[in-house]
């Protein structure tokens, strides 16, 4: 497959989090994204924090750029999740910035409403879904329950669901798990920094898996000790690994999960990003073998820093790829050339990730970032 030229459908300053659906309702996906973040979330633009969406010019595909909606803005926004919140008419966006100022000032979490007229409005309406309880947001797991989406948050606060009752038409967060805690005293990172869940069979709740805590080095897998109603679950914590030590700045080396069915048996195996340094660096897969006891398989399938993992059928076999971005953050980590990646899944055949390399097929686009 040869090389096609990007085309560029707009430029923002430091764009973080982008999601997609059908805003204008014509059929194609647009993108909403949000940007002018700042260099760091010690350091991000309190003006900052926007999010707009991006109309898809459909067929025309020639159309550049992309025409720009504005929606709202919160500073140091950070992830932007998109569905059906509190009702099914209108789509709405949930905006989490990861900080509010300093790290005991709890984080806004937003919602953003569709508007009548999404070409023509100015802005979305906003409101406050809680502004008390959270600190640091560094990931959210959508899921749907019934009609409504809800979040699977993971915060300093650990692992938290958020959700909207229909009948009391209030928003509700239930506490599921506290976390990494050990270097609570130490740091001022504890609790979860990334979050997915997990299928198993019929069971599309069947495990939670996280990176803890914020930019942590543990692996943890959360498993129930009885399967009820989601409301009156409980979770056992199981320490999977734990990939170094935090640093002097108190950050460890996990940055991304990832769960999937990649060899298609109807249970999902997860893949977690490590930045590095090296040898906590790469990737590694995990299969389940046991839930009751919290047994995994693992094997590494990559060397290279990653930050953050995206998943698809890249070569339209019907099996899961993925691609990843290298970690290059100033004021984090800064990894030795920093790479985009694609790996095809070669489970069915070599029961192992191969990376491709032939310049015949689509091999890694790499670049410097």
């Amino acid at each position: 497959m040869g090389k096609t030229k990007p085309t560029q459908i707009q430029k923002l300053i430091t764009p973080v989090s982008m999601s997609q659906a059908d805003i204008s309702g014509d059929g194609f996906n647009d993108i909403i994204i949000c940007f002018d973040y700042g260099n760091t979330m010690h350091d991000f633009n309190p003006d900052g924090g926007h999010i707009v969406w991006l109309e898809n010019p459909g067929k025309n595909i020639s159309t550049v750029p992309w025409k720009q909606h504005y929606v709202g803005r919160s500073a140091a926004m950070h992830r932007l999740k998109i569905g059906y919140f509190t009702q099914t008419k209108r789509l709405e966006i949930i905006g989490l910035p990861i900080v509010n100022g300093p790290f005991d000032v709890p984080v806004p979490v937003l919602l953003f409403r569709q508007p009548d007229d999404v070409l023509s409005a100015k802005a979305w309406d906003c409101e406050t879904v809680d502004e008390d309880f959270f600190h640091i947001i560094h990931e959210a797991k959508m899921f749907k329950v019934n009609s409504l989406d809800q979040l699977l948050i993971a915060s300093r606060e650990g692992l938290s669901w958020l959700y909207y009752n229909e009948n009391s038409a209030k928003w509700i967060i239930v506490k599921i798990a506290t976390g990494e805690e050990k270097e609570k005293q130490q740091t001022n990172y504890y609790g979860s920094g990334n979050v997915d869940i997990g299928k198993v069979g019929s069971d599309t709740f069947a495990y939670i898996v996280a990176i803890e805590p914020f930019h942590g080095s543990v692996v943890s897998v959360y498993t129930k000790t009885a399967n009820n109603s989601l409301t009156h679950i409980q979770w056992q914590r199981h320490i999977l690994d734990e990939y170094g030590y935090p640093n002097e700045n108190g950050e460890g080396t996990g940055h991304h999960v990832i769960c999937a069915d990649f060899d298609k048996d109807g249970d999902d195996e997860f893949l977690v990003a490590l930045r590095g340094p090296s040898p906590n660096e790469g990737i590694f897969y995990y299969k389940p073998l046991d839930l009751s006891r919290g047994l995994f398989a693992k094997w590494k399938v990559s060397n290279e820093s990653t930050a953050r993992i995206a998943l698809a059928d890249f070569d339209n076999d019907s099996f899961i790829d993925f691609a990843t971005i290298g970690y290059h953050v100033p004021g984090y980590y800064l990894a030795k050339d920093p790479s985009i990646n694609i790996f095809y899944n070669r489970l069915p055949v070599g029961k192992k990730f191969k990376k491709e390399t032939d310049e015949n097929a689509f091999s890694p686009q790499r670049t410097t970032l």
